[in-house]
């Protein structure tokens, strides 16, 4: 949908904006394929560069003790796929989505991500004990779900309220 309304904006020039780019996806036998990254990029190319990419690395099942590993498999891959990408002037950024603080702290030690993306609201605070170090290493940090899909406003007033389906019925 968004693709439609920005192919022909007039302002698109003007807009930055961020795309998740999940792959390997959870059905890619933990491989990370730059074809399909490149796919998913040209697939969001509406405006002229795409600001930030939201890299993730999905796996089944998506836990530390396999993601870790496998991030250190393809890191390589993966940013040489981007930089391929960037120096076309197509996108800015590569940042990464951890799911969690300890691949968050493997992907900050990496030094190949400009910073990181992750879920950040007065409930959940789990990636604050990095923000200093992002800080000092100049990396920075994208609050996604502040609201906490919608929890901390008028409109929903508890957990119940949420429909099932994630963080896409935030308004």
């Amino acid at each position: 949908m968004i693709n439609r309304v920005l192919k022909d904006h007039p302002k698109r020039s003007e807009l930055h904006h961020v795309i998740k780019v999940p792959v390997p996806d959870f059905n890619d036998g933990d491989r990370f394929d730059a074809a399909k990254f490149r796919l998913r990029i040209e697939e969001a190319l509406t405006t002229d560069r795409i600001a930030v990419l939201q890299w993730m690395w999905r796996i089944d099942p998506n836990t530390d003790e396999r993601r870790v590993p496998i991030l250190n498999s393809i890191l390589d891959d993966v940013v040489t796929a981007f930089e391929s990408i960037r120096d076309e002037g197509k996108a800015g950024y590569l940042m990464t989505f951890p799911y969690t603080v300890t691949c968050a702290r493997t992907a900050i030690d990496t030094g190949r991500f400009d910073g990181l993306i992750a879920y950040h609201n007065i409930i959940e605070t789990e990636m604050a004990d990095l923000f200093d170090d992002l800080e000092k290493r100049n990396m920075c940090f994208l609050c996604i779900r502040p609201l906490y899909q919608g929890i901390l406003t008028d409109e929903r007033a508890g957990h119940d309220a949420l429909q099932h389906g994630g963080p896409e019925v935030c308004r």
